[in-house]
């Protein structure tokens, strides 16, 4: 598997949890409450180009019924973020 780079590793997690959490019309508010982890804290993440440490990733892949790889690694060879995102999500595990 190719190695993605950490823009793209980013890129691709935050196009997927925004997919995800439109599709299911889960808001970060609402994340942040279920899971514990500040509202700030996950805005500050997707502001500023970060990956949430491995606990924090692990409990919102879990939030959201999606496997942590799936959230981490494109399953194309080569990802395009903005594009395909729903064929991308309707090709997932996710529940």
């Amino acid at each position: 598997m190719e190695r993605m780079s950490k823009e793209d590793m980013y890129t691709h997690f935050w196009t997927v949890f925004d997919g995800i959490t439109a599709m299911k019309q889960i808001s970060i508010r609402k994340l942040s409450e279920e899971t514990g982890i500040n509202y700030q804290t996950i805005a500050g993440w997707k502001q500023n180009k970060r990956l949430p440490d491995l606990y924090s990733a692990i409990l919102i892949a879990d939030y959201l019924s999606c496997p942590l790889e799936v959230m981490c690694r494109s399953t194309e060879s080569s990802i395009e973020p903005a594009s395909g995102i729903v064929s991308l999500i309707g090709r997932m595990a996710c529940r």
